[in-house]
Order: C-alpha cells, then structure tokens, then sequence
C-alpha cells in the first residue's frame, strides 16, 4: 500500500501573520543603527511593490538586496535582539492554529516561505512547521551586504514544486496572487482575502476556517 504523503504550503506575511515581517524587522533595525542612512534604499523601493507596472520579482530582488545593504556589517547578535522585539509585533491571524492542529492530526507535512529574511522564523514559535524558507543572507560574525537567496516567485515556485512531487494530495494558501504562481502544480491554491483572476485557477477565501472547510470535504470525497 502507497504510503499517503500529504503536503500544504503557506505563505507567511500576510498569511499566518497579520504583518509583513520583513518590514517590521526593518524598523526595529533601522531604529538600533547608528547610520540610519543604511536603510534609505531599503524604505524607498517599497515603492515598487505598489506600481503595477513594475514586475514582481524585480521589485522583491531590490527589496532584498536593499535589506542586505540595510544589515551591512551589523552584528548578527544585534539582529537575533531585533527578532526578540519582532516577536512582541507578530499577530497570527485568526483561526490559523486550529487549522494547524487538524493538519498536524492528519499527517500533513507543513511547508512555509517568505520573501522576507529567514531569520523573522524566529519570531514565530508556537509551530513546528516541517520546513521554512526565506531570504538568506550571507553571515558569519555580522552581515556581508550580500543576497545568497532572494525568495521570488520562481524561486518559490522550485522548492514548492520539488516537495510536491511525491505528494498524495497538496495544497497552498496564500494572500498574495504571485504565490498562487509559483503554488501552480499544487492540487488546490488558496487565495485569502484577494480576488483572483480568471485564469489563475484558485479558490478565494476569507478564513483559514473556510480552507478547513473545504479540505475535509475534498479529502472525504477522494480518501486520500
């Protein structure tokens, strides 16, 4: 017998959490540094992400290398002080434990990526999530400036499709229509609080309750 290999995926900011972690770590540290002037790059790009005619993954590779610039020769222990004080600043969205609890009950592996660095993880204790992915930059006592992995859509979309491949049943959910993208040979995508266009094959929701919902009935129907 095939053993089930169930798999959900899941956006961060935004998603589980109210805020864009990424930002919010940003002011923390821009408030710590002495040369605040670091981060001018960093505050001004987020810019991009409004302007429509701008593409998405452009706008997230210059936010990245903005916050590399911004973390620049700063002292990775001044950072880990930053993610404590992130830590009192995160808020899980409504519901989202509980949608978590029935997916641990059923042997769902649970996948979790963010553009924002994957240090704000630890801002988020309460789950143990089978992996995380983020916005790795390049350490070692402190910060070099340098981007070893922005987290775009395609970069996203590789990871995601590399863990799905094996999957028995797999879903992602999502606030953000570019991670519906890269979420493209998942077998459901989740699309909260958005509205989706026609050709992006995914079902708008506005609750974690409602994806609950419909992941019972689905499993029920197809006893995967």
């Amino acid at each position: 017998m095939r053993t089930l290999k169930r798999k959900a995926f899941f956006d961060l900011d935004g998603t589980i959490i109210e805020e864009v972690s990424g930002v919010e770590l940003a002011r923390i540290l821009t408030k710590l540094e002495e040369n605040r002037n670091k981060w001018k790059e960093f505050w001004q790009d987020q810019e991009l992400l409004k302007n429509k005619s701008v593409d998405y993954d452009y706008a997230i590779l210059e936010l990245s290398e903005g916050f590399a610039k911004g973390v620049r020769n700063t002292d990775t222990e001044i950072v880990q002080y930053a993610v404590r004080r992130l830590r009192k600043r995160v808020k899980i969205r409504d519901d989202f434990p509980e949608l978590y609890s029935w997916l641990v009950e059923n042997r769902f592996e649970i996948f979790v990526l963010t553009a924002s660095p994957i240090e704000v993880f630890n801002a988020v204790p309460d789950f143990q999530f089978t992996e995380n992915f983020g916005l790795i930059l390049e350490k070692n006592d402190k910060y070099t400036g340098r981007c070893i992995l922005p987290m775009t859509t395609e970069a996203k979309k590789t990871i995601i499709d590399k863990r799905s491949q094996d999957a028995s049943f797999s879903f992602g959910v999502s606030d953000s229509v570019f991670d519906i993208r890269a979420y493209e040979k998942l077998d459901i995508k989740f699309l909260l609080n958005g509205t989706s266009l026609p050709n992006e094959n995914c079902i708008n929701v506005s609750d974690f309750l409602h994806v609950k919902t419909i992941l019972k009935s689905h499993l029920e129907k197809n006893k995967k």
